[in-house]
Formats: C-alpha cells, sequence, structure tokens
C-alpha cells in the first residue's frame, strides 16, 4: 500500500505591496516636457495618493521603496508620512525606457534593451524578496507588469490585464521562497469618483 506524504504547510515570510502611482498630469507633461519638466500627479492623482495613504495606515509595514520618478514619489510621501517612515528610493524600480513599451506585446522574444530593463527591475525586485514582513513598492505600470511575469514566470506579453493608477498588487512569499499573487490591480481603497482608466 502506498503511503501518503504530508504535505507541510509553509508560512507566509513576505508580504510586498505593489502599487502604481496615481493618475498622471498628461495634460501638464505634454505642454512642458520640452523644458525637462518630469511627469507630475494631477489633482485626482494627489487625491488616490491620500487614499492609498488611508488604506496602508491599516498595516504594519516594515519599509517603503519608490523609484525615482517624481510621480512615484508623490504617490508615496502620504503613506510615508502617514506611518512615519522614510521612503527609499530605488531607481531598479524606474518606468520601462520607450523602446520597451513599444515592444511589451510582442511574441517573438526580446533583444537586448528589453533584456536588459527587464535585468535592472529583476536586480531589485531580488534584494526586495529577500526580507521579511510587509514592504510597499510605489512603481509604474510597466515596470510592475515585469515584475508580476516575474513572479508568475511568464513572459510579460502574455500578462495582458489593466493596471490603473492607484491600484495595488499583493504579492506573498512563503518561507520557501515560493511566490504568489494574492490579488492585482486593487482599487477598492478609491471612491468610484477616483476610479480612473489610464491605459499607457
Amino acid at each position: 500500500m502506498a503511503k501518503t506524504i504530508k504535505k507541510e504547510k509553509m508560512g507566509i515570510k513576505l508580504i510586498v505591496y505593489l502599487v502604481r502611482h496615481g493618475r498622471k498630469d498628461l495634460e501638464r507633461f505634454r505642454k512642458n516636457k520640452d523644458k525637462g519638466e518630469p511627469c507630475y500627479l494631477s489633482n485626482v492623482g494627489l487625491r488616490q495618493a491620500k487614499c492609498l495613504a488611508k488604506r496602508f495606515s491599516k498595516e504594519k509595514i516594515d519599509e517603503i521603496f519608490v523609484s525615482n520618478f517624481e510621480r512615484c514619489v508623490q504617490t508615496g510621501e502620504p503613506t510615508s508620512e502617514v506611518l512615519g517612515m522614510k521612503m527609499k528610493v530605488d531607481k531598479g524600480f524606474g518606468e520601462i525606457n520607450k523602446e520597451f513599451r513599444k515592444t511589451l506585446w510582442k511574441k517573438n522574444g526580446y533583444g537586448n534593451n528589453e533584456r536588459k530593463e527587464i535585468s535592472r527591475i529583476k536586480k531589485s525586485w531580488d534584494k526586495i524578496i529577500r526580507g521579511n514582513g510587509k514592504i510597499i513598492v510605489f512603481a509604474h505600470g510597466g515596470t510592475n507588469r515585469v515584475i508580476m511575469s516575474l513572479v508568475l514566470g511568464m513572459p510579460v506579453w502574455k500578462l495582458r490585464f489593466g493596471i490603473n493608477p492607484a491600484g495595488v498588487t499583493e504579492i506573498r512569499i512563503n518561507e520557501n521562497g515560493e511566490m504568489g499573487i494574492r490579488h492585482s490591480n486593487d482599487i477598492s481603497h478609491l471612491p468610484m469618483s477616483l476610479r480612473k482608466i489610464q491605459s499607457e
């Protein structure tokens, strides 16, 4: 008679809240980008950031990481203030470049540029997942999609689902290093008036 092997249940060692920045002020950005002005949040985006702070105020957060782009810093600031924690700026979580965005949905593999961008994001992600507790990462739609592809072990072009402004994806990692996505693009913390779609 075959012996039944009982699988030991692994505990969760790390929870990462992967957050897309709030809605961008695209009109202002397009008007002033030739002057070198960064892309800031719109008024809606600033309000979304405050909603995120309220949502995370109920959590015991251990670290906050943020992309070096202004819109991500603005999104993370209210949460940083509410929790009384400093944000750690990590360029590795910066937005993917224009060339990668153009090839994001191509199925015939990626070139050196895309592989370099994925490697840059993976390097920062690998440092994060060595930790314990609860961590927030404020980043970008493209960057977060790459991270989710790493978690799921799938090419980026297969991840055909939305990541809305101020959307939260919860990633859990157990003591054995196994990763999974509990939920993605959660915007339940936003009132209906702030649930905006921004596809790019």
